[in-house]
């Protein structure tokens, strides 16, 4: 992960179809990237938590709505109670709005005598270019440099490192 001050970012997401649309964005940020899929109980602390040293930030990039946000509620408790630092990025009620995404109901089975139905919007109604660009710009604000000046450096790091690894491998010259 790539270092942003005294802390590390991550980022987490609810769906499958999000976490790979955004694999490209987090890779070029060296960040870790997880879909919890709605099922985050036990993948929390054997996928995601256990990797994790303390103080990340974690970006969530979830579903607006009561499941959702349950869902979330329990991602962030734990991963709080472990130290992380925790920021819903998407999606926001703002953010619902402003694109005008489609609300629907679902129908959710957790809840007894028929009471999940509830009205949501789901992470997926958002397209995949304001998505990435969404976390872009968000990661962009984390880093203490331009992007292609750590990437730049990284190459550079690359380079002297292969070459060290060259030079340990030759056999010494005898003159």
């Amino acid at each position: 992960m790539m270092a942003t001050g005294s802390t590390y970012s991550a980022a987490a997401c609810c769906a499958a179809a999000s976490t790979a649309t955004l694999r490209s964005v987090t890779s070029d940020y060296r960040v870790r990237i997880a879909a919890t899929n709605g099922r985050c109980g036990g993948f929390l602390h054997t996928g995601i938590a256990r990797r994790l040293r303390q103080n990340n930030r974690i970006i969530d990039l979830g579903d607006w709505d009561l499941a959702g946000n349950q869902i979330e509620a329990n991602t962030r408790r734990v991963l709080e109670e472990r130290g992380e630092q925790w920021e819903r990025l998407t999606l926001t009620e703002v953010q619902v709005r402003e694109h005008g995404l489609p609300v629907i109901t679902k129908h959710d089975r957790r809840f007894k005598n028929g009471g999940g139905e509830h009205k949501a919007v789901e992470a997926e109604a958002i397209t995949q270019h304001v998505l990435t660009d969404i976390l872009r710009e968000r990661l962009d604000e984390l880093l203490p440099e331009p992007l292609v000046r750590v990437q730049e450096r990284e190459v550079r790091q690359r380079r002297a490192v292969r070459k060290r690894k060259v030079k340990a491998m030759q056999p010494e010259s005898r003159t």
